[in-house]
C-alpha cells in the first residue's frame, strides 16, 4: 500500500501566514515581536519606528529586546520552524522565569513581512552574536517542499554585548504614514503586562497603559476589575473565571480600533475591540459608539494541548463558535446589553442635571406644579434625554415645551406615551417628538396670528393719532413683546411706576389719561424697562433724550440706595433699560450723538414703524424655526402656510 504525504506549497506558507495575516498592520506585526520578548523573559523592549511622517524607501524599523537570546542552533532548530509550537514542543507553557507563554503557533515570527521585506536578526547569547537575515521575494519563489536557507552574516561570533535579540525590518511596505497618538494607544491596548517589570519604549518614549478615559465605568474605580464566573459553562465541571471593566466615553469614539471591549489572554490581545455582533435593541449602535473596556480570559488559551487553540492567527479574534468560548461569548452579549441600559440612564440623568444647571428657569417653572406633577415632569425630561442625538440647547427648548405645555391633556396624554415606551422601542421617541413639534408649530401660529393682529391694530391707532395716553401704554403694558420677543415675560411693575410719578410730580387725576405719565415700567425677576412713549407725530430732540435718560438715571439710583424692606419687591432690580419710542426723530448731530451716547448707558431710541417692522419680522422668522421642525407635507403646516398671515 502506498503512502499519502503532505507537501508544503513553497513559499506560499510565509505569503498566507506573514505577508496576508499582517499586510500593512504595524501594530498588530510589531506586537507578535514584543509578545517573542515577554516569553523571552525581556525586561525592556525598544522600539525605533517612523511615526507621523511620510515613509521613505531607507527607513527601517527596529525592535530589540534584552530577553535570553538565541544561539546558532536554536535559531535553526526552534525560530526557524515555521508552526513550531512552543508549549507543546517543551511540554510546559510557562517561560523560564514563570511568565506565562504568548506564543503558540509558532507563526509569530513571519508577522514581520506583513509589513516588511526583508527581516534581520541579530541574536546574542552567551556573548555570541548569530546574525542572519530573510528576504520575502526570494523566500517567496520557493518550489513545493524546498527548504529556505537565510543569508548567514554572522555564526556565533564572540561579542561582549549581553543576551539580546534585536529585529530590523527593512525595506518597509506601509502605505501611509503611521499615527503616533493611534500607534501608542492600540499597541498599550493589546497588552496587560505593560509594567516595572516589562517596559516598552517606543523612540525612547515609554509605553503606557492609558485606558481611555470614560464618563461612566463599571465598576467605578480604575484598577478594581470584576472578578466574575461564566455561566451556561459546559466543557468542564468547574466553569472559568474572568476579570473585566467596562466603560462609555463622553463623547462617541473616534479612533479607529478601539471602539468596542476587547479580550485578553495571558496578557496579550486576543480579541480586537468589538461589540460582540450587537446592534439596535435599546440604545442601538448609537450607544456602542462610547463603548471601551477589556475583559481577561486566560481560560480560552490555557493548557498546551493544541485542542485549545481558540486565537486567530494574527490575534484579531477568537473563534467564538467554539464549544469552550460560546459561554463567553453569550456572556459578553448580556452584559454589554445590560450595561447599554445603565449608561443610558445614568447619561439622561446627568444631561436633564447638566441642562438645567445651564437654564436654572427650568427648575423655577418645575416648581410651580404640585409634588406629583413635578416629579411626572422630571420623568418625562429624563426620557427625552435618552435620545442620544438631541444637543444640550435642544433639550432646554424641547423640557420648555414640555413644562409650558403639561397643563393641556392632550400635551399630557402624549408625556405619557413617552414616559411608557419601552428602551427597545425608544427610536419611536423621535415620532412622539416630531408629532409634538407639529403641534407645537399649530399652537405657535395662533399665538402668532394673535399678535399679528395686535401689531396691525398697534398700526392703526398709530396713523390714526391715537395719543399715546392711555391706549398705547396699556398696548405696551399688556404685550410687551411688541419691544422684542425677549421681552415677552415682561408685566407692568406699578410699584416702580409710582416710583418715578411720585418724584417727577406726576399726578392721576380721573380716567380718562390726563395727567398719566408718557412711560410705563415693565419687569421681569431682575431686569426692569422703563418705556417712554411719544404720540404719533412728536419728534424726538434733545429734551425727549434727557428725559428717558432722566427716568432711568434716577431709578437706578433709587434702586441702589434703598433697602430690600422698602423696596417691597422679592428681588433687587439688577439690570435697567430705556426705551424711548417716537413718530420721528430730529436729524441733527447733536440728537445723532446723544442717540449714541445712551445706547452705550443702554437707553435706546426707536421709532414706531421700526418697532412694528421689527416685532412682524421676529414673528415671521420664529414662526419658520417651528414650522421647520415640522414635516413639509403635514396638513396642519398647509393651513399654516395657507392664511400666509405672517
Amino acid at each position: 500500500m502506498r503512502q499519502l504525504t503532505m507537501r508544503f506549497a513553497g513559499g506560499g506558507i510565509v505569503r498566507h501566514l506573514g505577508y496576508q495575516s499582517y499586510k500593512g498592520g504595524a501594530v498588530a506585526a510589531l506586537s507578535e515581536l514584543i509578545a517573542n520578548a515577554w516569553d523571552a523573559d525581556a525586561t525592556e523592549v525598544r522600539i525605533h519606528i517612523p511615526l507621523g511622517t511620510s515613509l521613505k524607501p531607507t527607513d527601517v524599523i527596529t525592535v530589540k529586546d534584552n530577553g535570553c537570546g538565541m544561539n546558532w542552533n536554536e535559531c535553526n532548530e526552534k525560530y526557524l520552524v515555521i508552526g513550531r509550537d512552543r508549549r507543546v514542543a517543551e511540554s510546559r507553557d510557562v517561560s523560564p522565569s514563570g511568565r506565562p507563554l504568548m506564543a503558540h503557533k509558532g507563526l509569530g515570527k513571519l508577522a514581520g513581512f506583513g509589513i516588511a521585506k526583508i527581516v534581520e536578526i541579530k541574536t546574542v547569547k552567551n556573548k555570541k552574536l548569530t546574525h542572519f537575515v530573510m528576504d520575502f521575494l526570494e523566500m517567496d519563489k520557493l518550489n513545493q517542499g524546498e527548504n529556505y536557507q537565510p543569508k548567514m552574516i554572522a555564526d556565533e561570533e564572540e561579542t561582549g554585548l549581553e543576551n539580546n535579540t534585536e529585529v530590523v525590518l527593512r525595506d518597509l511596505t506601509l502605505e501611509r504614514a503611521i499615527s503616533k497618538d493611534v500607534f501608542f494607544s492600540s499597541m498599550a491596548a493589546r497588552f496587560a503586562v505593560l509594567s516595572d517589570t516589562f517596559r516598552v519604549y517606543i523612540n525612547d518614549e515609554l509605553l503606557k497603559k492609558e485606558l481611555m478615559p470614560t464618563e461612566f465605568r463599571f465598576p467605578k474605580e480604575v484598577g478594581e476589575d470584576v472578578v466574575e464566573i461564566v455561566d451556561g459553562w459546559g466543557v468542564t465541571n468547574l466553569p472559568p473565571r474572568i476579570r473585566w471593566w467596562i466603560g462609555f466615553t463622553e463623547k462617541p469614539i473616534q479612533m479607529e480600533g478601539m471602539r468596542g471591549v476587547s479580550v485578553l489572554t495571558r496578557g496579550k490581545l486576543s480579541q480586537e475591540p468589538w461589540d460582540f455582533e450587537l446592534s439596535g435593541g435599546a440604545h442601538g449602535q448609537f450607544g456602542l459608539q462610547y463603548l471601551t473596556g477589556e475583559i481577561v480570559a486566560d481560560f480560552l488559551d490555557e493548557g498546551i494541548e493544541k485542542v485549545n487553540d481558540l486565537i486567530i492567527t494574527n490575534r484579531s479574534s477568537v473563534m467564538w463558535e467554539h464549544l469552550k468560548a460560546k459561554p463567553l461569548y453569550d456572556w459578553a452579549r448580556k452584559k454589554i446589553r445590560d450595561l447599554l441600559s445603565k449608561w443610558a440612564d445614568a447619561r439622561s440623568e446627568k444631561t436633564v442635571e447638566k441642562v438645567t444647571r445651564k437654564y436654572p428657569d427650568l427648575i423655577k417653572k418645575i416648581a410651580q406644579f404640585q409634588p406629583r406633577e413635578q416629579k411626572e415632569l422630571k420623568v418625562a425630561m429624563k426620557k427625552l434625554a435618552e435620545v442620544e442625538t438631541i444637543e444640550p440647547e435642544r433639550l432646554a427648548t424641547l423640557f420648555g415645551y414640555v413644562i409650558d405645555g403639561y397643563k393641556d391633556k392632550v400635551f399630557v396624554d402624549m408625556l405619557e406615551e413617552i414616559k411608557n415606551l419601552p428602551p427597545e422601542e425608544r427610536v419611536k421617541m423621535l415620532d412622539v417628538l416630531r408629532e409634538f413639534d407639529v403641534s407645537e408649530a399649530v399652537r405657535v401660529y395662533r399665538i402668532v396670528s394673535s399678535h399679528v393682529r395686535v401689531i396691525q391694530a398697534f398700526r392703526e391707532m398709530i396713523e390714526a393719532g391715537v395719543p399715546e395716553k392711555p391706549n398705547m401704554h396699556e398696548h405696551i403694558s399688556k404685550y410687551p413683546w411688541l419691544l422684542g420677543l425677549k421681552f415677552q415675560s415682561m408685566d407692568h411693575d406699578k410699584s416702580l411706576q409710582r416710583v418715578l410719578e411720585e418724584r417727577f410730580g406726576i399726578r392721576v387725576e380721573n380716567g380718562s389719561g390726563k395727567g398719566r405719565p408718557d412711560f410705563v415700567c415693565l419687569r421681569s425677576g431682575g431686569d426692569v424697562l422703563v418705556v417712554e412713549l411719544k404720540r404719533p407725530g412728536e419728534t424726538v430732540e434733545i429734551g425727549e433724550l434727557n428725559q428717558i435718560s432722566g427716568y432711568v438715571d434716577y431709578l437706578r439710583d433709587w434702586v441702589i440706595t434703598t433697602t430690600t424692606d422698602k423696596l417691597g419687591l422679592k428681588n433687587r432690580p439688577e439690570n435697567i433699560t430705556g426705551y424711548l419710542i417716537a413718530y420721528d426723530v430730529r436729524d441733527d448731530p447733536s440728537v445723532r450723538r446723544g442717540i449714541k451716547r445712551l445706547e452705550q448707558d443702554h437707553i435706546y431710541t426707536c421709532k414706531w414703524d421700526d418697532l412694528l417692522m421689527r416685532a412682524e419680522d421676529d414673528h415671521r422668522v420664529f414662526l419658520e424655526i417651528v414650522k421647520g421642525r415640522a414635516p413639509k407635507d403635514d396638513p396642519r403646516v398647509a393651513e399654516i402656510e395657507e392664511k400666509g398671515i405672517v
